[in-house]
């Protein structure tokens, strides 16, 4: 997720994975929770996607919300650093 980038209202990454489907572990304990409408295909470009780093907008959106004053609101962005092998 470190390598993810916004563009647009998109969150986009480049993952290599062997598993049939593709990413079905990975979307069975973490990208499920977290995604909505979840589209794999294959990458016809090495070249890394162009965008604002995803990792500094949860990093940043976390921040927002531990200053703002609690007026009894849960925050539902979730900050969870996840190494896929």
């Amino acid at each position: 997720m470190r390598r993810a980038v916004l563009n647009r209202d998109r969150v986009e990454w480049h993952e290599t994975c062997y598993c049939s489907p593709p990413l079905r572990h990975e979307r069975a304990t973490v990208y499920d929770q977290f995604f909505a409408d979840m589209e794999i295909g294959l990458v016809d470009s090495t070249a890394p996607p162009r965008g604002e780093s995803f990792w500094h907008y949860l990093k940043d959106r976390n921040t927002e919300k531990s200053n703002r004053p609690r007026d009894g609101a849960v925050s539902v962005t979730r900050y969870v650093p996840i190494r896929i092998f």
